[in-house]
């Protein structure tokens, strides 16, 4: 069973080695999550890796596939055992060879990492968009300005590089003055 937990744990582990060493192939906002891998790897909660699966599935499977077997053989190797088949790092101490274990989760983890990371291509930064309604939502019903508060939300979205838009029904002449 610790072959298998550590199948389960490495895939995000690596992932989140990848975007930290080899930090200018991603875009900020993978980065962001491949750090949020590290703590997703070591209480063995695969999910972390679905948005780089979608993003590049035959690469991702393909380190997720070797770091995996690579650490499951080495737990196997160095007789590392356990009767739970889930738990993470909180396990721990349950295991047979615990110290091994670890050798096997980083030997693992390096190896996808290094993988994903070589073979990865530049990513293109992303963005995320913001679109608002108008009336009420930005606007004061009485004045029909923009409330300070509001214009203030709007700038620091737009400082942190998002892209800020409008939606309305009104014609454009109308939107213009608000």
């Amino acid at each position: 069973m610790a072959a298998v937990m550590a199948g389960g744990m490495v895939p995000p582990l690596a992932i989140a080695i990848s975007t930290t060493f080899f930090r200018n192939k991603f875009t900020l906002t993978e980065r962001k999550l491949g750090c949020q891998n590290y703590l997703k790897g070591l209480m063995f909660i695969s999910e972390g890796t679905i948005p780089f699966v979608q993003k590049d599935p035959c690469l991702v499977t393909l380190a997720c596939i070797v770091a995996s077997a690579v650490a499951g053989g080495f737990s196997m190797l160095y007789n590392c055992g356990i009767r739970i088949p889930h738990g993470g790092i909180f396990v721990l101490p349950l295991i047979a060879h615990p110290f091994r274990y670890i050798v096997a989760l980083l030997a693992g983890s390096l190896c996808g990492a290094v993988i994903y990371g070589f073979f990865k291509e530049i990513g293109e930064e992303w963005y995320e968009i913001y679109i608002f309604d108008i009336d009420g939502t930005l606007t004061d019903n009485t004045t029909g300005k923009i409330v300070p508060s509001a214009q203030e939300a709007l700038d620091k979205l737009q400082e942190n590089g998002n892209f800020v838009a409008i939606a309305t029904g009104r014609a454009y002449y109308k939107a213009k003055t608000s």
